[in-house]
């Protein structure tokens, strides 16, 4: 499997399978029981998700 890591934090972590070509995101709750989410996408729904982010971040903006 070749993994790429794209960007990394103590809560977030997006990685991409070159051989699937799926992106991986990983998000926790972080604390001393953090909870694990991982979100498997494909090119659509990466760009989904990044269109509803930056329309979340619009609407941050504005208020």
């Amino acid at each position: 499997m070749s993994l790429q890591s794209i960007y990394y934090d103590d809560n977030i972590n997006v990685t991409v399978n070159e051989q699937s070509k799926q992106v991986m995101l990983e998000l926790n709750s972080g604390g001393l029981r953090a909870n694990y989410v991982t979100v498997h996408m494909g090119k659509a729904e990466t760009e989904r998700l990044i269109e509803a982010l930056q329309a979340a971040l619009r609407h941050l903006e504005e208020k």
